[in-house]
């Protein structure tokens, strides 16, 4: 996750930058990981798209407010981050042509975010 919190610049850790760096395939366009208190979809210029889906798990932590884009993550800059702490789940669609659509819900059924995966690029709304 890419966030300011506690005062300092949260990027990702030692083991996301090595996984990260020139030994994913140009063939993988999503890395979709869990984890136990938020969702995020980050966008990567130069390597896939990174989706952590956790929302479900255990007390959610508010997610800060201050977002971080545009910081370098294992060399790539992160051009989009999109987050929320709300509880729910992600729900991945297959459209034509290689295309996706992702819907954060939350457990009252209400997409929180929509986000379009075309290749390695996401859009978000």
């Amino acid at each position: 996750m890419n966030m300011h919190a506690f005062g300092e610049l949260i990027d990702g850790d030692d083991t996301q930058r090595a996984a990260l760096s020139g030994v994913i395939p140009e063939t993988v366009n999503l890395l979709l990981s869990g984890h136990i208190h938020a969702f995020q979809a980050i966008d990567l210029l130069d390597g896939p798209v990174q989706v952590i889906s956790g929302n479900g798990g255990t007390q959610l932590d508010p997610m800060p407010t201050d977002i971080a884009t545009n910081v370098e993550v294992a060399g790539s800059l992160a051009s989009i981050v999109v987050s929320n702490s709300d509880f729910g789940f992600l729900m991945l669609t297959r459209k034509t042509d290689g295309v996706w659509s992702m819907d954060a819900i939350d457990a009252e059924g209400k997409t929180r975010n929509r986000c379009r995966l075309i290749g390695r690029t996401l859009s978000c709304v």
